[in-house]
């Protein structure tokens, strides 16, 4: 579902929302805590909830902060997409991970598969204050803003080991700022929202880290999901890989692969590939793999001399191969971009 405004122009609404404040608005700081279901695709990592509480509720000091963060974040992106113009702002896609160019993505929340599993974000009903313990790991954190008991912006970040700097690592000097000055201290530190990975704002999540932001959200098992999809098909078709268990392991077990699995079942060739077709490309792209003489009642098979090699089959899978009428070379691509009517 796309934006109804330009979304430059939704970039620095986020920003004058932060700039602004509002003197109704209300700022808050939350930890979310997970727990799972019990469902699982390719294995058993299952599907996450949260449930969320405040942290530093009535510490102006510290919310304050917080938003002052947020608000460099966003005048980064701000002057790197809207007035510099040095950065593309597009719809979060798994092909935008090919690009070199720097890149701002955003999503609606509508388009994020069991986005509910979220409602405590953006649900402004009365919560509990936490008491934060490093041992209890919080699966993320987030300050957001909330006016007429709606959420109008709320940044996240992935909450990580890095952030806490505990009684057990070693010794800890405190430096006065712009100065030799430091005095030896103990206890547990945490660093809060040191590194944002994405923030909501108008109803879309805007994306300054992919890879935490499918963390975030799960969209790991979403992959999970379609390569289930797409190699239960491939183990019921005419294609017999050989050490066929191994290779769903090794995918599984490979983000990247994963996310190719996205692409190959919106390809959608992989259930009609023929033995000629795939000897055809196997022979002419010099690829990694063989075509053999199967065992019992496969008729024949695919053999994966080296699992590393494993990328010869998933490109097959997701046609990445192209011959030019130009040049008459051949091309394994990692990326296409269809001109086909």
């Amino acid at each position: 579902m796309a934006l109804v405004q330009r979304p430059e122009d939704t970039l620095s609404d986020a920003y004058s929302i932060l700039d602004n404040l509002s003197g109704t608005a209300t700022q808050e700081f939350l930890l979310a805590y997970e727990s799972q279901t019990t469902e699982s695709i390719l294995g058993e990592d299952d599907q996450t909830i949260y449930r969320f509480e405040k942290f530093a509720e009535d510490d102006e000091a510290v919310l304050e902060l917080l938003r002052e963060r947020s608000l460099e974040v966003l005048d980064n992106q701000v002057t790197a997409v809207v007035e510099n113009e040095n950065k593309s702002i597009e719809e979060y896609s798994i092909a935008n991970r090919k690009k070199e160019d720097a890149l701002l993505e955003y999503v609606n929340t509508d388009d994020i598969e069991n986005f509910d599993r979220f409602e405590g974000l953006l649900d402004t009903t009365p919560i509990g204050e936490s008491e934060f313990r490093p041992e209890d790991r919080p699966a993320f954190q987030a300050y957001r803003i909330v006016e007429d008991n709606e959420v109008v912006f709320a940044a996240l970040q992935k909450f990580t080991q890095r952030q806490i700097l505990s009684e057990s690592d070693g010794v800890k000097l405190a430096f006065e700022n712009d100065s030799d000055d430091y005095d030896p201290f103990t206890g547990t530190v945490i660093s809060f929202l040191h590194n944002i990975d994405c923030f909501y704002f108008g109803g879309s999540i805007y994306i300054l880290s992919a890879t935490r932001f499918e963390d975030l959200f799960d969209y790991l098992h979403e992959y999970k999901n379609d390569a289930d999809d797409v190699l239960t098909t491939v183990k019921d078709s005419d294609i017999n890989i050989a050490d066929f268990d191994r290779f769903v392991e090794s995918i599984k077990n490979d983000r990247r692969a994963l996310r190719k699995m996205r692409e190959i079942k919106q390809v959608g060739i992989y259930n009609d590939l023929t033995r000629d077709e795939v000897n055809q490309i196997v022979t002419d792209f010099d690829l990694s793999i063989d075509v053999e003489e199967g065992a019992e009642d496969e008729e024949w098979t695919i053999a994966i001399p080296d699992m590393r090699k494993k990328w010869d089959i998933i490109r097959l899978l997701n046609d990445d191969h192209l011959y030019s009428d130009l040049s008459k070379d051949r091309y394994q691509v990692y990326g296409k971009d269809s001109r086909s009517e």
